[in-house]
Formats: C-alpha cells, structure tokens, sequence
C-alpha cells in the first residue's frame, strides 16, 4: 500500500539534488537504502530516529525537519478524520496547561 508521503517526496528531491546516492544517505540516518527507497517513495514513513541524520546531512533546520514530519504523519494518520481541529485545539491546549502546571511547580521548589 502506498501512502501519501511529502516528506519522502522531499527527502529524494534534495537528495537529487546534493547528487548523493540512496546508499550514501542511508548509512548517514543508519537505515539501509531499501529502507530508504521505501520511504521515498511513500511505502514506508520516516521515523523519529532518523530526524537528526537528515538535517545533519542535508543542513536543514532540525526544527523544519521535526515540523515537516509531524505533519506528515498528522496527515497520513488523521487527515480524513471528521474533528481533527477540535482535537489538535484539545490537544495543545491540555499541552499547555501541563507546561504551565510543570513551569509551576519548578518556581515552588
């Protein structure tokens, strides 16, 4: 099954473009190239572990990176969702109530 899979469109287009090998970025992230191909071309997704290697070996922004993957998998996971808004508002808002409650407790210590 093929997955809609931006973020894999981009990882090859700026491999493309550095004229790296699939072999060449794999060993960097520490996947092998099947692996890699698979992800590039939407058979697989890109996980958490291989963030860092990508914005090493590419000079991304390691935050663009993170951003770029969460949206994918937002997407691919829960894109066709009927209340996806209303969860992700749900979601950050008890995120920051859990950020100011920790902040909170750290100033009473």
């Amino acid at each position: 099954m093929v997955i809609q899979n931006n973020i894999g469109y981009y990882l090859q287009s700026v491999r493309k473009e550095k004229n790296m090998s699939l072999k060449e970025v794999a060993n960097h992230i520490g996947i092998d190239s099947s692996m890699l191909s698979k992800i590039e071309h939407g058979e697989s997704q890109l996980q958490g572990y291989m963030l860092k290697g990508v914005a090493e070996l590419f000079n991304l922004e390691n935050k663009e990176v993170i951003i770029n993957l969460i949206n994918n998998k937002l997407e691919i996971e829960y894109g066709q969702l009927s209340f996806i808004e209303e969860a992700l508002t749900f979601f950050l808002s008890n995120r920051t109530k859990k950020v100011l409650k920790t902040n909170k407790t750290k100033l009473n210590k």
